[in-house]
């Protein structure tokens, strides 16, 4: 019976600890695992036969689990893999390190569509400049945008419009917000050419409104500064308000063909909402926090992506079932 879900990640995510409830509810074991125990205490293995059929299994905690036991896993947040403690040397270390990456991912690769991010898919989907060309392949409005490290053209852009700019990664748990390209940098223009950033019109929003995409499902949430001089990026805002935000039917469909097109089945996307009601896209973090939005608005997020853990695909026909029961 298919009944295990693996979440990736540890104990102490609130995320998973929610989800670990809902998925009890509907009858699954789920169980962490923490791949910072990779290679120390859980071992991976794939048999792989001439016939091409495929024998997945691991162990951890002394307890064997096939591939055909799990229902779902949820690459939710990896931590690095520990090596051994006898490596004398960085080189030893770094290689275990990747060994131990290669393996775990093909072995998820072989796990198919059980898995909620395949983690190549998320790697790829990292990359902002994609994110915007499939947003606008799929039907989405995207900002202007400059993706540069030459001085005279990110001024050239600036001057066109009201504009601001962002990195392409964060450097860990630090926020590096997005902000406005003003007069204040002129004087620093020279030192754009250290690393390329995006650089964005900049969108007259009312709102920003966070989606959280789980498989087919979509769940909107707008959010919205109190004050007046609130900051350009919203994260940086604690007295703003939510609401749950009914997205336009033919916005769902093309926010659908997207993560379709990015290979996601779990995302959280960022727009802006114009004065006029159009949704501006922004990117897509594929591990975003979404908690914050089920609290604040009663949606149903945690049981959602406990059903598509359980259930795969099917998890909306589960959930007419349900309901209809």
């Amino acid at each position: 019976m298919s009944n295990v879900v693996l979440m990736l990640t540890t104990e102490r995510d609130v995320h998973a600890q929610v989800v670990n409830r809902r998925l009890v509810d509907l009858g699954a074991e789920p169980i962490f695992l923490d791949t910072a125990r990779i290679p120390r205490n859980v071992t991976l293995s794939a048999r792989q036969s001439a016939d091409g059929s495929i024998e997945t299994e691991l162990t951890l905690a002394g307890r064997t689990i096939s591939g055909a036991e799990i229902a779902g896993i949820w690459f939710r947040r990896p931590q690095q893999f520990r090596p051994p403690d006898n490596l004398l040397f960085q080189d030893e270390c770094d290689f275990v390190i990747a060994e131990c990456k290669q393996a775990l991912e093909g072995w998820l690769d072989l796990m198919g569509d059980k898995v909620m991010n395949n983690p190549h898919a998320e790697n790829a989907a990292c990359n902002k400049m994609l994110q915007l060309a499939r947003a606008a392949e799929a039907g989405l409005t995207i900002p202007q945008t400059l993706a540069s490290n030459d001085p005279d053209a990110v001024m050239a852009f600036a001057a066109d419009d009201n504009c601001v700019f962002k990195p392409f990664t964060q450097p860990g748990p630090i926020i590096v917000p997005t902000r406005r390209l003003d007069e204040a940098h002129q004087p620093f223009a020279h030192q754009i050419r250290h690393a390329p950033h995006l650089y964005q019109e900049e969108v007259a929003k009312i709102a920003d409104i966070r989606v959280n995409v789980i498989d087919s499902e979509v769940f909107a949430t707008s959010i919205k500064g109190v004050f007046d001089d609130r900051p350009l990026d919203w994260r940086l805002d604690r007295s703003h308000s939510y609401a749950p935000y009914d997205l336009p039917v033919q916005v769902a469909a093309a926010i659908r063909r997207f993560m379709a097109s990015i290979g996601l089945r779990f995302g959280a996307l960022d727009f802006g909402l114009r004065a006029d009601g159009t949704l501006v896209f922004f990117e897509v973090n594929p591990s975003g926090q979404w908690l914050f939005c089920e609290i604040e608005t009663g949606a149903e997020l945690s049981a959602a992506m406990a059903r598509a853990l359980t259930f795969g695909t099917q998890s909306t026909v589960v959930q007419d079932q349900m309901e209809l029961a």
